[in-house]
């Protein structure tokens, strides 16, 4: 069974899982606004489990063009804010490559 879904990057295999996870009853159906706090708590009930997970992610997450770029707009007063759903700080790394200061207000649970 295992060798059926060996390469989970390629789009049949999300599709059969995702066909699978939209049969089961107790599982919120793809697109479901719950879905993603749903399987990471599946995944790590303990919100410290939660935490420790997407620490290490953060940790070592590139800056992308798009970050850099969007802190030397804001360098040059093309924009003042930034509001984003991301909490991996990111935006925040990028502009410390400037001299605009990052105001970062939110709630990690």
């Amino acid at each position: 069974m295992e060798q059926n879904f060996g390469e989970l990057s390629l789009g049949i295999v999300q599709r059969r899982i995702q066909d699978w996870l939209d049969t089961q009853l107790s599982f919120p159906c793809s697109g479901d606004e719950g879905e993603y706090g749903f399987y990471i708590g599946r995944c790590y009930p303990r919100v410290e489990d939660r935490r420790s997970f997407f620490q290490r992610h953060i940790q070592v997450a590139k800056l992308s063009s798009g970050y850099r770029i969007a802190a030397r707009l804001a360098k040059n007063n093309l924009f003042r804010l930034v509001w984003t759903t991301n909490f991996n700080g990111l935006m925040a790394r990028a502009l410390a490559e400037t001299p605009v200061t990052p105001v970062e207000i939110g709630r990690f649970q």
